[in-house]
Protein backbone atom coordinates (compact mmCIF):
# COMPACT_ATOMS: atom_id res chain seq x y z
CA UNK A 1 0.00 0.00 0.00
CA UNK A 2 2.83 2.33 0.91
CA UNK A 3 4.52 1.48 -2.41
CA UNK A 4 1.37 2.41 -4.35
CA UNK A 5 1.11 5.68 -2.43
CA UNK A 6 4.70 6.57 -3.33
CA UNK A 7 4.02 5.76 -7.00
CA UNK A 8 0.92 7.99 -6.95
CA UNK A 9 2.90 10.88 -5.42
CA UNK A 10 5.68 10.48 -8.01
CA UNK A 11 3.11 10.40 -10.82
CA UNK A 12 1.36 13.53 -9.53
CA UNK A 13 4.69 15.32 -9.18
CA UNK A 14 5.63 14.36 -12.74
CA UNK A 15 2.27 15.59 -14.05
CA UNK A 16 2.70 18.87 -12.16
CA UNK A 17 6.15 19.38 -13.67
CA UNK A 18 4.81 18.61 -17.15
CA UNK A 19 1.97 21.13 -16.77
CA UNK A 20 4.40 23.76 -15.51
CA UNK A 21 6.77 23.17 -18.43
CA UNK A 22 3.91 23.34 -20.94
CA UNK A 23 2.57 26.55 -19.36
CA UNK A 24 6.04 28.07 -19.51
CA UNK A 25 6.33 27.14 -23.20
CA UNK A 26 2.93 28.69 -23.98
CA UNK A 27 4.04 31.88 -22.22
CA UNK A 28 6.83 32.19 -24.79
CA UNK A 29 4.18 33.13 -27.37
CA UNK A 30 3.51 36.31 -25.37
CA UNK A 31 6.94 37.69 -26.29
CA UNK A 32 6.85 40.83 -28.52
CA UNK A 33 8.42 39.17 -31.59
CA UNK A 34 5.31 37.01 -32.03
CA UNK A 35 2.94 39.96 -32.30
CA UNK A 36 3.62 39.95 -36.05
CA UNK A 37 1.48 36.80 -36.26
CA UNK A 38 -1.64 38.99 -35.94
CA UNK A 39 -1.58 40.07 -39.59
CA UNK A 40 -5.39 39.99 -39.79
CA UNK A 41 -6.12 41.61 -36.43
CA UNK A 42 -8.94 44.14 -36.58
CA UNK A 43 -9.81 43.54 -40.24
CA UNK A 44 -13.55 44.11 -40.52
CA UNK A 45 -14.43 41.74 -43.37
CA UNK A 46 -13.42 38.54 -41.54
CA UNK A 47 -14.63 37.20 -38.19
CA UNK A 48 -12.72 37.03 -34.91
CA UNK A 49 -12.42 33.24 -35.30
CA UNK A 50 -10.97 33.65 -38.79
CA UNK A 51 -8.48 36.18 -37.45
CA UNK A 52 -7.46 33.65 -34.78
CA UNK A 53 -6.99 30.89 -37.39
CA UNK A 54 -4.58 33.14 -39.29
CA UNK A 55 -2.72 34.00 -36.07
CA UNK A 56 -2.29 30.30 -35.24
CA UNK A 57 -1.06 29.45 -38.75
CA UNK A 58 1.41 32.31 -38.53
CA UNK A 59 2.69 31.13 -35.15
CA UNK A 60 3.35 27.73 -36.75
CA UNK A 61 5.33 29.46 -39.52
CA UNK A 62 7.27 31.75 -37.18
CA UNK A 63 8.39 29.02 -34.77
CA UNK A 64 7.42 25.51 -35.99
CA UNK A 65 9.23 23.67 -33.18
CA UNK A 66 7.58 25.71 -30.42
CA UNK A 67 4.19 25.25 -32.08
CA UNK A 68 4.73 21.47 -32.14
CA UNK A 69 5.65 21.46 -28.45
CA UNK A 70 2.74 23.67 -27.37
CA UNK A 71 -0.42 23.81 -29.48
CA UNK A 72 0.04 20.47 -31.23
CA UNK A 73 1.07 18.70 -28.01
CA UNK A 74 -1.75 20.23 -25.93
CA UNK A 75 -4.52 19.72 -28.51
CA UNK A 76 -3.30 16.34 -29.80
CA UNK A 77 -6.78 14.83 -29.39
CA UNK A 78 -7.94 16.93 -32.36
CA UNK A 79 -6.01 14.72 -34.79
CA UNK A 80 -5.63 10.92 -35.08
CA UNK A 81 -2.27 9.77 -33.72
CA UNK A 82 -0.78 8.98 -37.13
CA UNK A 83 -1.75 12.40 -38.54
CA UNK A 84 -0.60 14.24 -35.40
CA UNK A 85 2.78 12.53 -35.72
CA UNK A 86 2.99 13.52 -39.38
CA UNK A 87 2.24 17.15 -38.53
CA UNK A 88 4.79 17.07 -35.70
CA UNK A 89 7.45 15.72 -38.05
CA UNK A 90 6.58 18.37 -40.64
CA UNK A 91 6.82 21.14 -38.03
CA UNK A 92 10.13 19.92 -36.60
CA UNK A 93 11.63 19.76 -40.09
CA UNK A 94 10.43 23.25 -41.08
CA UNK A 95 12.34 26.51 -40.87
CA UNK A 96 11.04 29.79 -39.52
CA UNK A 97 9.04 31.66 -42.18
CA UNK A 98 7.46 35.13 -42.47
CA UNK A 99 3.79 35.37 -41.48
CA UNK A 100 1.04 35.01 -44.07
CA UNK A 101 -0.83 38.15 -45.06
CA UNK A 102 -4.56 38.38 -45.62
CA UNK A 103 -5.37 39.25 -49.22
CA UNK A 104 -8.69 40.91 -50.10
CA UNK A 105 -8.82 39.39 -53.60
CA UNK A 106 -8.38 35.87 -52.22
CA UNK A 107 -11.01 36.59 -49.57
CA UNK A 108 -13.49 37.43 -52.35
CA UNK A 109 -12.47 34.22 -54.09
CA UNK A 110 -13.17 32.02 -51.06
CA UNK A 111 -16.38 33.90 -50.23
CA UNK A 112 -17.76 32.86 -53.62
CA UNK A 113 -16.76 29.26 -52.93
CA UNK A 114 -18.28 29.06 -49.43
CA UNK A 115 -21.49 30.70 -50.67
CA UNK A 116 -21.76 28.07 -53.41
CA UNK A 117 -21.02 25.18 -51.02
CA UNK A 118 -23.51 26.38 -48.39
CA UNK A 119 -26.15 26.51 -51.15
CA UNK A 120 -25.60 22.82 -51.88
CA UNK A 121 -22.92 22.80 -54.59
CA UNK A 122 -20.03 20.39 -54.14
CA UNK A 123 -16.60 21.91 -53.35
CA UNK A 124 -14.52 22.78 -56.40
CA UNK A 125 -11.68 20.32 -57.02
CA UNK A 126 -9.63 22.48 -59.37
CA UNK A 127 -9.68 26.07 -58.10
CA UNK A 128 -7.24 27.53 -60.64
CA UNK A 129 -9.83 29.48 -62.65
CA UNK A 130 -11.47 30.93 -59.56
CA UNK A 131 -8.16 31.99 -57.95
CA UNK A 132 -6.81 33.51 -61.17
CA UNK A 133 -10.08 35.38 -61.74
CA UNK A 134 -9.65 37.26 -58.45
CA UNK A 135 -5.86 37.29 -58.20
CA UNK A 136 -4.38 37.54 -61.72
CA UNK A 137 -0.81 36.33 -61.89
CA UNK A 138 -1.24 34.04 -58.89
CA UNK A 139 1.50 31.44 -58.65
CA UNK A 140 2.13 28.52 -56.28
CA UNK A 141 -1.54 28.68 -55.36
CA UNK A 142 -3.98 26.21 -53.87
CA UNK A 143 -7.06 25.79 -51.70
CA UNK A 144 -8.16 23.97 -48.55
CA UNK A 145 -11.72 22.97 -47.70
CA UNK A 146 -13.00 21.77 -44.29
CA UNK A 147 -16.52 21.28 -42.99
CA UNK A 148 -18.36 20.97 -39.68
CA UNK A 149 -15.44 22.29 -37.61
CA UNK A 150 -15.97 24.95 -34.97
CA UNK A 151 -12.77 25.77 -33.08
CA UNK A 152 -9.95 27.86 -34.61
CA UNK A 153 -7.23 25.56 -33.22
CA UNK A 154 -8.94 22.53 -34.76
CA UNK A 155 -9.10 24.28 -38.14
CA UNK A 156 -5.44 25.35 -37.90
CA UNK A 157 -4.19 21.85 -37.01
CA UNK A 158 -6.23 20.21 -39.76
CA UNK A 159 -4.94 22.75 -42.28
CA UNK A 160 -1.37 21.96 -41.26
CA UNK A 161 -2.14 18.24 -41.63
CA UNK A 162 -3.76 18.59 -45.07
CA UNK A 163 -2.22 18.99 -48.46
CA UNK A 164 -4.15 21.42 -50.61
CA UNK A 165 -6.69 20.17 -53.13
CA UNK A 166 -4.79 19.08 -56.20
CA UNK A 167 -1.64 21.08 -55.49
CA UNK A 168 0.20 19.15 -52.76
CA UNK A 169 1.54 22.33 -51.21
CA UNK A 170 1.76 22.90 -47.47
CA UNK A 171 0.98 26.10 -45.56
CA UNK A 172 4.53 25.78 -44.21
CA UNK A 173 5.89 26.45 -47.69
CA UNK A 174 8.26 29.41 -48.07
CA UNK A 175 6.70 30.27 -51.46
CA UNK A 176 3.31 31.07 -49.93
CA UNK A 177 2.73 34.66 -48.82
CA UNK A 178 -0.99 35.47 -49.21
CA UNK A 179 -4.18 33.85 -47.94
CA UNK A 180 -7.92 34.38 -48.16
CA UNK A 181 -10.34 32.90 -45.66
CA UNK A 182 -14.11 32.44 -45.49
CA UNK A 183 -16.58 30.51 -43.32
CA UNK A 184 -20.28 30.07 -44.02
CA UNK A 185 -23.02 28.04 -42.34
CA UNK A 186 -25.60 26.16 -44.41
CA UNK A 187 -29.29 25.49 -43.68
CA UNK A 188 -28.38 22.41 -41.60
CA UNK A 189 -26.08 24.51 -39.39
CA UNK A 190 -22.95 22.91 -40.83
CA UNK A 191 -19.91 25.17 -41.09
CA UNK A 192 -18.02 25.24 -44.39
CA UNK A 193 -14.51 26.64 -44.32
CA UNK A 194 -12.35 27.50 -47.36
CA UNK A 195 -8.84 28.92 -47.41
CA UNK A 196 -7.04 29.96 -50.60
CA UNK A 197 -3.33 30.72 -50.69
CA UNK A 198 -0.81 31.96 -53.23
CA UNK A 199 2.61 33.39 -53.77
CA UNK A 200 2.62 37.19 -53.93
CA UNK A 201 2.40 38.07 -57.67
CA UNK A 202 4.53 41.17 -57.05
CA UNK A 203 7.38 39.03 -55.73
CA UNK A 204 7.00 36.65 -58.67
CA UNK A 205 7.20 39.61 -61.08
CA UNK A 206 10.31 40.94 -59.33
CA UNK A 207 11.96 37.52 -59.62
CA UNK A 208 11.05 37.27 -63.31
CA UNK A 209 12.43 40.77 -63.95
CA UNK A 210 15.71 39.87 -62.23
CA UNK A 211 16.03 36.67 -64.27
CA UNK A 212 15.40 38.59 -67.52
CA UNK A 213 18.11 41.10 -66.55
CA UNK A 214 20.53 38.25 -65.90
CA UNK A 215 19.64 36.58 -69.20
CA UNK A 216 20.18 39.91 -70.99
CA UNK A 217 23.57 40.24 -69.32
CA UNK A 218 24.56 36.77 -70.49
CA UNK A 219 23.30 37.41 -74.03
CA UNK A 220 24.99 40.79 -74.41
CA UNK A 221 28.36 39.99 -72.82
CA UNK A 222 31.36 40.50 -75.18
CA UNK A 223 32.70 37.55 -77.22
CA UNK A 224 35.83 37.45 -75.05
CA UNK A 225 33.78 37.16 -71.88
CA UNK A 226 32.17 34.24 -70.16
CA UNK A 227 29.66 33.88 -67.35
CA UNK A 228 30.61 31.84 -64.31
CA UNK A 229 27.70 30.29 -62.42
CA UNK A 230 28.57 29.59 -58.81
CA UNK A 231 26.19 28.88 -55.92
CA UNK A 232 23.20 30.24 -57.77
CA UNK A 233 24.89 33.62 -58.41
CA UNK A 234 26.18 34.72 -61.81
CA UNK A 235 29.47 36.57 -62.17
CA UNK A 236 30.69 38.17 -65.37
CA UNK A 237 34.41 37.85 -65.97
CA UNK A 238 36.55 39.25 -68.80
CA UNK A 239 39.27 36.87 -70.03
Amino acid sequence: MRYLLILAIVALFGLHQLVQAQTSSFNTWEQPQYEVANTAKGIAYISADEQEIIRLLNLARLNPELFANTYLAYYNEVLPDSIAERVREKLLNSKSLPPLKLNYALCKSVAIETYSISAGTKPTINNADRIHRYLPGAYNYGSHYLSNINSPIEVALLLLANQSNGYQRSLLDAKIHLIGISTRTDAEVCNHFVLDFAQDPNLVNQGNKKRKQEEKLITECPPSSKVIVHRRHRFLGIF
